[in-house]
């Protein structure tokens, strides 16, 4: 679960929320028709951060994913790195040293 994103959406539901409690205290003497257009335009903007919060968590889950991949790339191939190296071949085999994972 990504905690950034939720804070950032608390952010700006707050920031809506101020606005909306605003526009109720011109319910009284605004008329309806422009108070019916002053909420479709803070839905709209409202909705159009929502989407923005979406695509940057997007993209930094997408960030996550690769750097988890690299590392995991990274951890399993230096074990076989580790594991697949070759003997020197300008010694005789008598000649070296015992390896310890023989027995």
């Amino acid at each position: 679960m990504n905690f950034h994103k939720n804070d950032l959406i608390d952010a700006v539901l707050l920031r809506f929320f101020d606005t909306f409690r605003c526009t109720l205290d011109t319910a009284d003497f605004v008329p309806e028709k422009y108070n019916d257009k002053i909420l479709a335009y803070i839905f709209k903007n409202m909705k159009k951060a929502f989407r923005c919060i979406d695509r940057e968590d997007k993209r930094y889950q997408r960030v996550v994913a690769r750097v988890q991949k690299m590392s995991r790339s990274m951890l399993t191939t230096g074990v076989n790195d580790l594991s697949d190296q070759a003997a020197p071949t300008d010694q005789d085999p008598d000649d070296r040293p015992p390896d310890p994972t023989e027995r």
